[in-house]
């Protein structure tokens, strides 16, 4: 009798190992998903020191085909607030706050309407918001169409509330404020330079307003300190080939791959 519940012992023991061993468990499903997203950030970051923009025309549409969108954007704008502060850092002595000002200021109207779409939009609409919102930037990019007179200061309150309201929505502040930065006679570093101001300042003020209004941010938050480290690192090492890149062919590239990523999610 006792050789026999042995030996049921052993084979319900020998069966559960087997199962541990063809399931996968959960720790190791969690660390999949960490090093994805620190890849992906790691590859956004770098994009992002090299040309001055990019994070989260790369970073969403990737993570989104992998994680929740509602933790995508609270975590794509922690991430970019990580790679902003990095390069302001290294660009402390340039930074203008006169000039991103008008931006700053309008945003600050625009974020609460975006944060609204946010709690009321299901996931789905999110995702075909920011697919939609990828897409037509990338196409809008791809063209070579430009604004060739330089908008005044005024026209930057505009674009301003419009950028904040996207942020607000998707965590995407960047195609907006683009339209308005690109267009202004600056040189080179200094619209650089103006977008890094801006993008910190307004991502601070939507993951403040998040917290507020009772945005889930424990796993944005957890992700985005786990994979600081690849932010930093590929900021970095992107502000430092930043003069040695061809941008406009870096560029196309990037917009083309952005409009593909759009695609998917309208899909």
């Amino acid at each position: 009798m006792k050789n026999t519940s042995d030996s049921a012992i052993t084979l319900i023991l020998s069966d559960s190992e087997e199962s541990r061993k063809t399931l996968p468990t959960f720790s190791d499903a969690a660390l999949t998903e960490y090093l994805l997203i620190a890849i992906v950030i790691f590859i956004a970051g770098a994009v992002h020191g090299s040309v001055g923009f990019g994070q989260g025309l790369i970073a969403m549409p990737l993570m989104a085909l992998f994680i929740d969108i509602k933790t995508v954007i609270p975590l794509s704008l922690f991430n970019g607030l990580v790679i902003g502060v990095t390069l302001v850092l290294r660009w402390r002595r340039r930074l203008d706050f006169s000039k991103a000002a008008p931006l700053i200021i309008s945003s600050m109207f625009g974020i609460p309407i975006g944060v609204y779409f946010l709690k009321t939009w299901d996931a789905s609409a999110l995702k075909m918001g920011l697919g939609v919102l990828l897409a037509s930037y990338s196409l809008y990019s791809l063209t070579g169409v430009k604004i060739k007179t330089a908008m005044s200061a005024g026209w930057g309150y505009v674009f301003g509330f419009f950028s904040g309201m996207v942020g607000g929505a998707f965590g995407l502040n960047g195609p907006v404020s683009l339209l308005y930065v690109m267009s202004a006679k600056w040189a080179v570093e200094e619209k650089k330079v103006v977008l890094v101001t801006y993008f910190v300042t307004s991502n601070i003020m939507i993951l403040i307003l998040y917290f507020a209004s009772g945005v889930p941010m424990t796993a944005p938050a957890t992700y985005a300190a786990i994979c600081a480290p690849t932010a930093i690192a590929g900021a970095m090492i992107g502000a430092m080939f930043s003069d040695r890149l061809n941008k406009e062919t870096l560029e196309r590239v990037i917009y083309g791959l952005v409009l593909i990523m759009g695609i998917t999610l309208m899909v």
